[in-house]
């Protein structure tokens, strides 16, 4: 199955035989050169500045590769990996600069960064020193659940986003977290660099990039077939001020009250305008916008239920959507000072403090 349409002036690199027990193809731009190997590679170093997202390298690396990845077939939808310090998307990364860049050039694809999430906060992959230690990290963390419009299809394609790769444990354990719920998914993997593994050899040149790099992008936005809603939108003309930073914020998956937060109206207020941005076909009309953070709504029972890795916090009243973080053992509380790690509740201590991995706790005597 040809993935990727080519064309004579493409740069981008198939690794696709490297994860093929993974993924159902997999493809990246640059070779990264980590700084600690000695090697002052250009290119690394300006993945390094999107990392850090510093522009214009953010938007020039997203454009360039999201034009490189415009030959990519019968992508429904884009996600991203989560970095070590997040369980769900909140606030925009670089990565979701790409997303958008990818959503831009691919012909009916849908940038859905919320709907991978993490159970817990995990360690940065690269202070683990074992192949091991990382999957044992990363193990069951993630998990993935499309609203009920975009899952319709049992055979789509799913496009996963990162910024560098280098053993695929992240990527392996999306893939375990988007098959378990939709088995018939095929996956596509994209990353801007591949750590270069000087034992295994091959090209390493990254000068074909760096001349990439060096030039400004535009992105062409490729042509979609107008569905009825859409030309409903066309036909309506265009929304402002108000209704298009709603619109824009349920479409990254805010809830109500992160909304309410941004802007200045009454709950209300955000009902009628969301009723009419529904009408005018501006929002899916069947798109449930969660009440409250860290909630998805569960199909099966026709509700709100809190995400993995969280729990309501007066399960008594059906009217308090407020969740909190599910302790991973018993007698645990979160810490104020450090967000995502959990410590003994009072009268408590830790049974084995010489080993961070233990967190059985015992009563102080």
């Amino acid at each position: 199955m040809d993935i990727l349409e080519e064309n004579g002036d493409m740069i981008i690199k198939d690794i696709s035989s490297k994860f093929n027990h993974i993924v159902n193809g997999a493809f990246h731009l640059a070779h990264y050169h980590p700084r600690y190997l000695g090697q002052d590679d250009e290119v690394s170093n300006l993945l390094l500045k999107f990392k850090d997202n510093i522009d214009p390298w953010v938007t020039r690396w997203a454009n360039h590769a999201a034009s490189e990845l415009s030959g990519l077939t019968d992508i429904k939808i884009i996600v991203r990996v989560l970095s070590s310090n997040e369980t769900n998307v909140v606030s925009k990364i670089s990565l979701d600069k790409l997303g958008e860049a990818l959503e831009i050039t691919l012909p009916n694809s849908k940038y859905l960064p919320t709907v991978l999430t993490k159970s817990r906060t995990t360690k940065p992959l690269k202070t683990l020193k074992t192949k091991k230690e990382r999957e044992e990290e990363l193990s069951g963390v993630y998990s993935f659940q499309l609203p009920k419009e975009n899952s319709v299809l049992s055979d789509l394609t799913v496009l996963v986003i990162d910024d560098i790769v280098t053993s695929g444990t992240t990527l392996k354990e999306i893939a375990r977290a988007i098959s378990i719920v939709y088995p018939k998914y095929k996956i596509v993997f994209f990353a801007l660099g591949q750590t270069y593994d000087s034992w295994a050899g091959g090209p390493s040149s990254n000068e074909d990039v760096l001349k990439l790099l060096k030039k400004d992008k535009k992105l062409q936005k490729k042509k979609k077939s107008l569905t009825i809603s859409q030309k409903v939108v066309k036909q309506r003309g265009k929304i402002d001020g108000l209704e298009k930073s709603v619109a824009k914020f349920i479409k990254e998956g805010l809830s109500v009250i992160e909304i309410l937060d941004k802007i200045n109206c009454s709950r209300k207020e955000l009902s009628d305008l969301v009723k009419k941005l529904k009408d005018y076909n501006f929002i899916d009309s069947a798109i449930h916008i969660p009440p409250a953070p860290n909630l998805i709504f569960d199909y099966t029972q026709m509700g709100w239920q809190p995400v993995q890795g969280y729990k309501w916090k007066d399960k008594s009243n059906p009217k308090n959507f407020e969740v909190i973080l599910t302790p991973p053992g018993p007698n645990l509380i979160p810490s104020s000072k450090t967000p995502g790690k959990w410590i003994p509740k009072e009268g408590y201590k830790w049974a084995n403090p010489d080993n961070p991995k233990d967190i059985s706790v015992i009563k102080r005597k």
